[in-house]
């Protein structure tokens, strides 16, 4: 906001889009690796929100957090360690695991699609970043760009 508010009373360009890391889950920034990449958090979700900057989240699946492998593992109780992706294992995303597959059979879907349509549900722009070397998991992906989750829901799934 500051560098735009300069680049407009200096006759710059000013900036059209932000890309921090973004998902449904949160990284446990205790246990996560020291990284110099910024992850959105709650007030910088607001800002977006109140000013309308489109964002372009990098780490959008979470690593395959609600991926096949994590689903298993949350419907059989969290037994042993997490499959997939030990930097986002804390509660609150179990919880917001749970919730996904929850919200997806309800829906006929995947907990992964949920967690990508949740980003694509924001009240501003968000262009989800995907990683995958299988075709079916870019098509799983695409396919998450038709589902328009509500505002009730997107609140019950980050609150869970």
């Amino acid at each position: 906001e500051d560098a735009n508010a300069y680049a407009a009373n200096h006759g710059l360009p000013a900036f059209v889009a932000s890309q921090p890391g973004w998902a449904l889950a949160d990284r446990e920034t205790e246990t996560a690796s020291p990284s110099p990449m910024l992850y959105l958090d709650e007030p910088g979700r607001r800002w977006h929100i109140r000013t309308g900057m489109p964002l372009v989240a990098y780490s959008s699946q979470a690593c395959g957090f609600f991926g096949t492998e994590n689903v298993k593992w949350a419907r059989y109780g969290f037994n042993g360690p997490v499959p997939k992706q030990p930097a986002y294992d804390i509660p609150a995303n179990r919880r917001r695991l749970l919730e996904a597959i929850s919200l997806a059979g309800s829906m006929g879907t995947t907990a992964n699609q949920i967690a990508l349509a949740y980003l694509l549900s924001q009240p501003f722009p968000v262009f989800p970043i995907i990683g995958t070397g299988k075709p079916e998991r870019v098509r799983e992906a695409l396919a998450a760009s038709r589902i328009r989750l509500s505002g009730a829901q997107c609140t019950a799934l980050r609150e869970a």
